[in-house]
């Protein structure tokens, strides 16, 4: 009996700290859809809707499918076709491919800022929504639909564009 009760407290103890590190769930889901937990390379593929997402773990759409994710905190994940995104520690999201689309909840100073890593710049957001396609030749275009965000390059300072006009 005490053996028992040993062996249910140790696999409560492992399920509470499973759950600690599951940072949202898959809501809703098209077509073919894996989550990757951040340790092991071979994803799980979603087949209904509550498959959690870990601390440092992926979501990948393939052709012609789609995800939504709920994070922990009520903030929203997108994700379109052909689309990768990473869930960092600290609120940092890492959109890797394809078209990602965001909404998250406005927050006080005290709940912090989330970040979204690009490869050329980092977005510091509070509550918006927003917009991050990353195109086949390497560039991100990123759309504001509502709110504000910050934007920092990773690289030094941006470089100013100024209109060309060529002499014919």
């Amino acid at each position: 009996m005490r053996n028992l009760f040993i062996t249910i407290l140790c696999l409560l103890t492992a399920a509470s700290s499973f759950a600690a590190d599951t940072i949202g769930k898959v809501t809703k889901y098209k077509g073919n859809v894996a989550v990757y937990d951040g340790t092991s390379p071979r994803g799980v593929e979603v087949k209904q809707p509550g498959v959690p997402i870990a601390l440092s773990g992926k979501v990948a759409t393939k052709r012609a499918s789609a995800a939504v994710i709920e994070l922990e905190t009520g903030d929203k994940v997108a994700l379109d076709e052909n689309s990768l995104i990473t869930f960092g520690k600290d609120s940092k999201f890492d959109p890797q491919g394809g078209k990602v689309v965001f909404k998250i909840k406005k927050r006080g100073a005290a709940a912090g800022v989330v970040k979204v890593g690009l490869k050329t710049a980092v977005i510091g957001v509070k509550g918006t929504e927003f917009l991050v396609d990353m195109t086949d030749e390497g560039k991100c275009n990123v759309y504001l639909k509502d709110g504000v965000i910050n934007v920092e390059s990773t690289e030094g300072e941006f470089k100013k564009q100024k209109a060309v006009e060529i002499d014919e």
